[in-house]
């Protein structure tokens, strides 16, 4: 759904919730064409300097029909190869689109400016603008969270650089297209809730929004009415994670904030530890889920388990041969 021309706030009469914005050529994933779904795959980068298993995953991705991938920073404070760099060599040697995370967490105004212009340097205009998960979540103990500006701050940062003026008010020489994703929780569905949280992030400069993963078909359509009463018109990429097991399920749903699943999906789980055949189950549910996203919205945001590549490839296949079937009748 492309934004309109002018910029429109939510009011109390239900106006449409969209922000000014021109057409944003090179973010084609932005403008699925009809019959083909936007699918977007995050994958965490390397935790050491073995990284030959993640490029070889992010290529199969490739292959499989992803439309971009988009890479985590540091996720869980673990460090990891910056996304930066990978980003730019899966740009470069790969030819996929890459998406990358920024987050508030890591680096200060200084910092974060740098990566900022950077990014566009390196011909990288898509960012996902995020807290990030606590310092204290990660294996440094001693580490500290910056957090100079909140994930709102930051969204107006990004779009300050298109002006072609930086925050300091120097002229940059040029005017990006930075184009960005805010990050939105699956359980915040009450009407005033949500359309408070998606418009701030709106009036912000965010450009489109990525769920947290999604376990319950009734949530689905939950977030699909709640987004059209509010009449959202920036597109929406809901998350799915497959399963890898009964384990993995009830730590999402008991540890992992935003995550919340269904008894019927942990006792699908449960059960398939009993038959031996978790990993089969766990793809099942998440191209069931897949599918109603599918039904309800323009993309899938597919979070990949561990890094098992395969898994999410998998679920990617399932949603292109979907398609052509529709397609082809």
């Amino acid at each position: 759904m492309v934004a309109d021309a002018e910029h429109q706030k939510l009011t109390d009469d239900g106006q449409r919730l969209t922000h000014t914005g021109e057409a944003q050529t090179e973010h084609p994933f932005l403008h699925p064409s009809v019959g083909h779904k936007s699918v977007l795959v995050e994958m965490d980068p390397p935790t050491t300097f073995k990284t030959a298993s993640f490029y070889r995953g992010a290529e199969r991705l490739r292959d499989a029909g992803v439309d971009a991938i988009t890479l985590a920073d540091n996720s869980l404070a673990a460090v990891r190869v910056s996304n930066v760099a990978v980003a730019a060599k899966l740009k470069l040697e790969y030819g996929i689109h890459p998406i990358v995370h920024l987050t508030t967490r890591d680096h200060n105004l200084i910092g974060i400016q740098s990566e900022i212009m950077g990014l566009h340097s390196l011909g990288i205009d898509d960012i996902l603008a995020i807290a990030g998960d606590p310092a204290k979540a990660g294996d440094f103990p001693g580490a500290t969270s910056v957090r100079d500006v909140n994930a709102l701050g930051l969204i107006k940062l990004i779009k300050q650089y298109n002006t072609g003026v930086s925050p300091s008010g120097k002229d940059l020489d040029d005017r990006p297209n930075f184009c960005v994703a805010a990050a939105f929780s699956p359980k915040i569905t009450n009407g005033v809730l949500a359309t408070r949280g998606i418009k701030r992030k709106i009036d912000c400069g965010a450009d489109y929004l990525i769920t947290q993963p999604v376990f319950d078909i009734a949530r689905v359509n939950e977030l699909a009415d709640a987004f059209s009463q509010c009449g959202l018109q920036i597109p929406v990429f809901v998350g799915v994670q497959p399963l890898m097991s009964k384990r993995n399920a009830e730590f999402l749903n008991e540890h992992v904030s935003g995550m919340s699943l269904p008894q019927s999906v942990l006792d699908r789980m449960a059960q398939a530890e009993i038959d031996g055949n978790e990993h089969e189950v766990g793809l099942q549910i998440a191209e069931e889920i897949a599918d109603a996203i599918c039904d309800r919205f323009d993309g899938v945001h597919v979070v990949t388990p561990f890094n098992r590549y395969k898994m999410a490839a998998k679920l990617v296949t399932h949603i292109r041969q979907r398609e052509n079937v529709a397609v082809n009748g």
